[in-house]
């Protein structure tokens, strides 16, 4: 099937998707040179946080300071760059585990004073913006950066028709496999999104290559949920199959439209989005997956089981890959593109960098944000960690990913990629679609698990 390139129906002004085929040609010395000319600009600003002043730092050195999530970018190691590179400015890093990084950010808005950039979980970007805790960034961000940012970025990090956040790394979703399992029955995943499974083409596959009885196996033929705690019904790895069932070239306002949507244009309603015949369609796909003779993987979690042999396929994000080359497991693997049921769609996003409402330093915050994100040191982080950048580049460093099995990942980015249902309310939206995919998985009847779903996330909405 042909990749389906489709532009979001929210509220952004920049085109969501590159040209199928378009080489973008963001390179590090186009973000340089707009950064450049940011840093003239920063040069002249006052501060009235300086320490003494020197030749070259006339107004003393200013310190940013940064809320950032345990164990999570940007690393000590790049920032230490950055401050090389711009010796008038220091960054004191306020690290939270990042169970609290939303909490801590909301009280922000509460408090006096406080960090000048914020790291962000992706899609709670819209949330912190409507509640005019971040500044837009539109003003320091390099020419043509709408046109080459990776569309989900660009969809998930503006509000309102503004540009939160470039991003730092991108992620998505991967359907790895078993290769050795596989040689072994004779079977070939694809290799090209053009070629991709359909879920029922899948589920068959998982099915032959599962090993023992179905409510016990010795090999899983999907390997069980490792996100959040464990169990089924994650959204970022489970909604896709529901979205998946809808058509974002049917007609607006259709249901096969606002399946694959998943919410109202304006934010503020689910009812006929998520609870549509083709949803609840999917979601009966989506539960034969944990119910009946059609099993092939569990709703309670199994962790490490496709690495340790008891699963021959997983649907994971793109940072498994890392961990599997970091540690080879004992067999070979690939991975192949996500299956679909009507239309293609990964789910994307991760840890962003956004300036605080706050900061009496905006230009110097946006600086840091953006070249921690798409400038210099931003891309050599996401290189040595071989991930995907959030601009799509030609740049040498990147030449990882025209390989398989990772250009695989890289294309759905590019080609599938949409984020998360952006909403002013999204950790409620979350929760609350996770909860109801979960009680579908365990047996809830589809139908009436996503219109009780539907009742609750637009009580949400509505507040």
């Amino acid at each position: 099937m042909s990749s389906s390139l489709a532009t979001s129906h929210h509220l952004i002004t920049a085109p969501l998707h590159p040209s199928q085929g378009d080489t973008v040609k963001l390179t590090r010395a186009l973000a340089g040179a707009s950064i450049l000319a940011l840093a003239a600009t920063l040069a002249a600003c006052s501060s009235d946080s300086g320490g003494e002043a020197t030749a070259d730092c006339p107004d003393g050195v200013t310190t940013l300071t940064l809320l950032r999530a345990e164990n999570n970018p940007p690393k000590d190691e790049f920032i230490a760059q950055w401050e090389k590179a711009n010796s008038c400015y220091k960054i004191a890093v306020d690290e939270v585990p990042f169970d609290q990084l939303a909490t801590k950010t909301q009280l922000i808005g509460s408090e006096d004073g406080g960090p000048d950039i914020l790291e962000v979980d992706g899609p709670n970007t819209q949330t912190f913006a409507a509640a005019g805790l971040l500044l837009p960034i539109d003003d320091y961000l390099p020419d043509g950066y709408a046109d080459e940012a990776v569309a989900a970025s660009v969809a998930e990090l503006s509000y309102d028709g503004k540009t939160y956040s470039t991003g730092m790394a991108q992620t998505t979703l991967g359907l790895y496999y078993n290769k050795t399992m596989l040689d072994g029955l004779g079977i070939i995943p694809p290799t090209t999104l053009d070629d991709a499974w359909t879920w029922d083409e899948a589920l068959k596959v998982m099915q032959q290559c599962q090993v023992g009885d179905a409510e016990n196996p010795d090999v899983f033929g999907l390997a069980p949920s490792a996100f959040g705690n464990g169990t089924a019904g994650n959204a970022y790895r489970d909604m896709v199959i529901l979205r998946s069932a809808g058509d974002p070239t049917a007609a607006k306002g259709s249901s096969a439209y606002n399946t694959y949507w998943a919410i109202a244009p304006e934010g503020d309603t689910v009812d006929g989005y998520l609870n549509t015949p083709e949803a609840i369609s999917a979601a009966k796909v989506y539960q034969s997956m944990y119910q009946g003779s059609t099993k092939v993987t569990s709703n309670e979690g199994l962790p490490n089981a496709f690495a340790d042999g008891k699963a021959c396929f997983d649907l994971q994000t793109s940072y498994l890959a890392g961990n599997l080359a970091a540690t080879p497991p004992d067999f070979e693997w690939g991975i192949t593109p996500v299956p679909y049921i009507t239309t293609p769609i990964v789910h994307t996003g991760d840890v962003v960098l956004a300036v605080s409402s706050k900061t009496e330093h905006p230009e110097a915050a946006a600086k840091f944000a953006i070249d921690l994100g798409i400038g210099e040191e931003g891309l050599a982080w996401v290189a040595s960690n071989k991930s995907f950048p959030s601009i799509t580049t030609t740049d040498s460093q990147f030449d990882y990913l025209k390989d398989p099995p990772l250009s695989i990942l890289n294309d759905e980015l590019v080609e599938w990629g949409q984020p998360r249902p952006p909403s002013t309310h999204f950790v409620e939206y979350d929760q609350l679609v996770s909860e109801g995919l979960r009680d579908i998985a365990f047996g809830a009847d589809p139908a009436s698990a996503l219109n009780d779903t539907v009742s609750k996330v637009d009580d949400a909405l509505a507040r």
